[in-house]
């Protein structure tokens, strides 16, 4: 077991009455943290300790909207694909290899997808460690190994991962704007499953991840059509003044440890209103949460390792433009026409056409 070379950051959060750490009486994500660490959350139904809107009410305003999005993605992707959620990438061993963490809803339920993904990953020697809820909080295990299993404390306290990056505090991101009203209908049309889902994962980013201090990503889904499995993500966006879209760099460090098998393909929503329609709540924009309709268009693109060098233009973002963390982000500028319009998408998704099949 390594040794651990990592502050206990997140005792203090046992310390001190979880609502200490609320910011102008609004819950904060340090506030959820502390309760989490204390054992107050009932990790198997959170959203009987708390609506999922007083969660999100915790993250940027942004946040609300992005996963009604992402959640058209991946049902959408749903109809002929295989897909698995769950994945992040978070800070480096000491060999600099990214660690990955797989959020699963138990400690044996891997389906061959995952894997076969969590194998190709661990042949090139990354470690992949397994997390799950259950009634007494966060467990984790290497995956497809024998070992320790560790709560989320233990682990902490442990670095058995090795990694090289000091923790920290949960950040706090409360928005002092609305939470997304036409998102929050939405998210009632949703079960109370699909709530705890999005609930956990949450959780298990901004209060175990985050205190890691590996300045966590998550991956919106590993899919397989066909023989090959690739990572996708997925953003609606609108393109710039220049009719460019902006990647995010993280997204180049993520095509350049993904396995050649495994492609890396972003899908992009394109969103007609565009820059006309900056301010306004992007859930409005949708028929329901189903069905984006005419105002959209769908996108793709093969993200290739080292395509920060193929498209040397960068652009940056601004403010609460940059999404979660708010602050200035330098993106790689990709112009539109670098993207394939994926026809039929909004019944099926082709991810064949990206790979050039």
């Amino acid at each position: 077991m390594a040794t651990s070379d990592l502050p206990r950051g997140y005792k203090p959060l046992l310390e001190s009455d979880p609502k200490s750490f609320r910011i102008d009486g609004k819950i904060s994500v340090r506030s959820i943290a502390a309760a989490f660490y204390q054992g107050s959350i009932d990790c198997i139904d959170p959203s009987r300790t708390a609506p999922l809107r007083a969660y999100l009410a915790a993250e940027s305003f942004k946040r609300a909207p992005a996963f009604i999005f992402e959640k058209l993605f991946v049902d959408r992707m749903r109809k002929n694909h295989e897909v698995s959620q769950g994945w992040h990438v978070c800070g480096s061993d000491k060999e600099g290899r990214r660690i990955w963490f797989k959020l699963s809803e138990g400690p044996d339920n891997d389906t061959e997808l995952e894997t076969a993904f969590a194998r190709s990953l661990m042949y090139r020697k990354f470690q992949v460690w397994k997390a799950w809820f259950d009634n007494k909080g966060l467990h984790l295990k290497a995956m497809h190994a024998e070992g320790k299993t560790f709560t989320a404390c233990q682990f902490l306290d442990a670095n058995p991962c090795g990694m090289r990056t000091p923790q920290k505090y949960p950040p706090d991101f409360n928005s002092s704007s609305a939470l997304s009203e036409a998102a929050v209908s939405l998210f009632s049309k949703w079960t109370i499953e699909e709530a705890n889902d999005l609930i956990r994962s949450r959780i298990f980013i901004n209060c175990f991840l985050e205190v890691t201090g590996g300045y966590p990503f998550d991956i919106d889904a590993v899919c397989r059509q066909n023989d090959t499995i690739f990572v996708a993500e997925f953003k609606r966006k609108y393109p710039s003044a220049g009719n460019t879209f902006g990647m995010d760099m993280h997204l180049a460090r993520l095509a350049g440890i993904l396995p050649d098998e495994h492609p890396l393909f972003h899908f992009v929503l394109e969103d007609h209103a565009g820059l006309n329609g900056k301010h306004d709540d992007p859930a409005t924009h949708l028929l329901n949460a189903h069905e984006e309709g005419s105002g959209f268009t769908w996108l793709g693109i093969h993200l290739r390792k080292g395509f920060e060098i193929e498209f040397p233009r960068t652009m940056g973002t601004h403010g609460l433009d940059s999404g979660q963390h708010g602050g200035n982000r330098k993106q790689v500028s990709i112009p539109r026409s670098a993207f394939k319009v994926l026809p039929n998408a909004k019944e099926v998704i082709d991810s064949s056409i990206l790979s050039g099949r």
